[in-house]
C-alpha cells in the first residue's frame, strides 16, 4: 500500500500529514530551523513512515499567478528533492496547489491563537485529501 506525506509549507512551520488507503491525519506541525535541520527533519519522516509520495502544498494566487510565496515554496520543493537524492531515498515528490487550505483549516480547527500549529497540520491534510481526491484522477 502506497503511503503519502503531505506538506504545508511556511517561513516559520511546515505542517505535516500522513495517508494511506485515503485515509488522510494531521502528525505534527515541525518548527523550521536552518534549512538543513528541516530537509534532515524531512527525510527522517520519509524514512521512518516508508513514504512514497510527498505531497508539498503550494500557494498560488486565487487568479492563478505564482507570487513570492509560492516562489519560496518551489525553491524549498527543489531543495527536497536534491536532499533526498542526495541521501538515496527514491519518492516521488508533487508540488499541489493548496489554494484556500489554510483557510479551509482554520474553519475546521477554529481560530484559537493556541492552535496555529494545528491549522499547519490540518493544512496538509486537506492538501493530500486534495491531492487524493482530484491529482490521481489527472
Amino acid at each position: 500500500m502506497k503511503k503519502y506525506l503531505a506538506l504545508d509549507v511556511s517561513d516559520k512551520r511546515i505542517g505535516v500529514a500522513l495517508g494511506v488507503q485515503g485515509v488522510c491525519v494531521p502528525v505534527v506541525t515541525y518548527q523550521r530551523r536552518a534549512l538543513a535541520q528541516d530537509l534532515l527533519f524531512l527525510a527522517e519522516k520519509i524514512q521512518e513512515e516508508h513514504i512514497a509520495c510527498v505531497v508539498m502544498g503550494q500557494p498560488i494566487n486565487m487568479d492563478g499567478s505564482v507570487g513570492p510565496t509560492a516562489m519560496k515554496v518551489a525553491q524549498f520543493f527543489e531543495q527536497l528533492r536534491e536532499f533526498l537524492q542526495q541521501k538515496g531515498l527514491q519518492v516521488e515528490l508533487v508540488l499541489w496547489d493548496e489554494r484556500l487550505s489554510t483557510f479551509a483549516a482554520k474553519a475546521a480547527v477554529g481560530h484559537v491563537k493556541k492552535q496555529k500549529g494545528a491549522v499547519d497540520s490540518m493544512a496538509a491534510k486537506l492538501i493530500l485529501e486534495d491531492y487524493l481526491l482530484h491529482g490521481l484522477k489527472k
